[in-house]
């Protein structure tokens, strides 16, 4: 990247922040029509070619773009920057018919995965939403002359959009045994009746998988709790495993007996050894304002049956994410692989560490770029 950059883009990027929304910026991606998925894709694609750049054009373009880049990789404060792009996602207004059976309350409760409440006094009217679906690179350049509108009310609301973006990013790829074995039967046991003391009980379900992730051996579930359990949640708890046990030894995997730790002894190497299975923290943090609403309409109110009950579709929507997620990351990988295998790369050996065999005639023909 040559350096130094233009005095005004330099100036320019200061003016911004993660969240800030960008007035029509552009919006594209890479598509077959042939095989076409979008109706965008449908309308304008070419069949005859191997491939199309698809470009949001008038009046398919959205209104608005929000920035998803975290502000100090906006502002580098540096005199040598090294990004030269941001990247943004689609903002737009929901047509209000599309917002019947409650979905508008689901959406400002980030009840629904792939969109995000926009708040901002300087929207226009509706009900405005930034969508996770598709995100593209925009050079900073383009920012020069540019202003940025507000996307949100609160400094809360700021904070809650990073929150989910990072949570889209961190997800742990697991093999489909524990995914499925143990992550989906994790996903029925919370439907249960039972599943109220379980939730009270217990603040994390941790899970240790030694050696590799893919391929694993063997795993291991740690309960994390803030008192010692009762003996009917731990009861509860094992009788899962084992279930869950008998399913995974036929896929080669070994479950090893569950640990309960209480929170004030569970040590930093046993949460940097293990990945969360069931985290009801996040979604907490991302109901902030809800969860101290409830709180308080216990004290005032007696109110339990709405405090349980937004702990149940915390813990719903917490084990269903968790589920969707590494089942997509599978597939991912699956399709990857396949491609890999397609080309005829012997890139990697069986241990997952690079090969050393020379490269045939049918590899020499591809050509990687990083």
């Amino acid at each position: 990247i040559s350096q130094p950059w233009p005095d005004v883009v330099l100036a320019a990027v200061n003016q911004f922040k993660q969240g800030d929304l960008l007035v029509e910026p552009p919006f594209f991606y890479a598509a077959m029509a042939a095989h076409a998925v979008h109706d965008q894709t449908k309308a304008i694609g070419d069949p005859s070619t191997d491939g199309d750049i698809v470009v949001f054009n008038p009046p398919h373009t959205p209104p608005y773009g929000l920035i998803t880049t975290q502000t100090c990789d906006i502002c580098e404060e540096s005199p040598t920057p090294k990004q030269p792009w941001i990247h943004i996602i689609p903002a737009y207004a929901i047509d209000t018919g599309d917002l019947s059976s409650g979905r508008d309350k689901l959406i400002a409760n980030h009840r629904v995965g792939h969109l995000i409440r926009l708040t901002g006094t300087d929207l226009p009217n509706g009900f405005w939403v930034a969508d996770l679906r598709i995100e593209v690179p925009v050079e900073k350049s383009w920012l020069v002359g540019r202003r940025a509108t507000e996307a949100f009310g609160s400094e809360d609301e700021y904070l809650r959009l990073a929150e989910r973006l990072a949570g889209r990013r961190k997800r742990p790829a697991l093999a489909p045994a524990i995914s499925d074995h143990v992550a989906g039967s994790l996903r029925d046991l919370l439907k249960n009746k039972s599943a109220t003391r379980l939730m009270l009980a217990v603040r994390e379900l941790r899970l240790f998988v030694p050696g590799s992730r893919l391929r694993p051996t063997g795993a291991q579930l740690l309960v994390v709790t803030s008192e010692p359990v009762s003996s009917e949640v731990r009861k509860l708890l094992t009788t899962w495993w084992t279930e869950a046990e008998i399913r995974c030894r036929s896929a080669g995997v070994a479950l090893l007996r569950p640990r309960f730790k209480i929170l004030r002894n569970l040590s930093a190497e046993e949460c940097v050894d293990s990945i969360p299975l069931l985290y009801l923290s996040h979604y907490l943090k991302a109901h902030r304002t809800e969860y101290y609403d409830r709180l308080m309409a216990v004290r005032n109110d007696g109110d339990w049956e709405g405090w349980l009950r937004f702990f149940l579709l915390g813990v719903r929507d917490t084990a269903e994410e968790a589920t969707t997620n590494i089942r997509a990351i599978n597939k991912m990988r699956e399709e990857h692989r396949g491609n890999i295998q397609e080309h005829n790369l012997a890139l990697f050996q069986d241990d997952g560490q690079p090969t050393t065999e020379p490269a045939t005639e049918a590899n020499q023909d591809v050509t990687l770029s990083q």
